[in-house]
């Protein structure tokens, strides 16, 4: 099961021109608004595909998860997420994630890599 909550509050907000394109010369500081916040739930599976689960073995496992998320402007959307995870060393991971979300103000396709420093 997986469950998360968001909350960003930033001083400025996005001021729209006045003219006939709003967004023209628009002042943008961020795209979240004031009081912002998102939530979460949803599933996940993960499957290890290292022999060994001991401490100190290299691990290597993969996930795919499913959320559903809702924020305080009324939208929602669907994250679909797949990722692999790999030990390099002990304190030293490797990792790579794709991501798709769908829905009416959020849609587009991600890919993530990058390593962890575990200590």
């Amino acid at each position: 099961m997986l469950a998360d909550c968001y909350y960003w509050n930033f001083a400025e907000t996005s001021v729209f021109n006045s003219g006939p394109d709003p967004f023209y010369n628009m002042l943008h500081p961020y795209w979240t608004p004031m009081n912002y916040l998102m939530g979460g739930v949803g599933l996940e599976w993960k499957q290890w595909l290292s022999w060994d689960r001991f401490d100190g073995a290299q691990h290597c496992w993969v996930a795919f998860s499913v959320m559903k998320r809702w924020d305080n402007q009324y939208q929602n959307y669907t994250i679909y997420r797949g990722t692999l995870n790999w030990d390099i060393t002990r304190c030293l991971s490797g990792y790579a994630m794709g991501e798709y979300d769908e829905g009416s103000p959020y849609r587009g396709t991600w890919a993530y890599g990058g390593l962890a420093w575990k200590f």
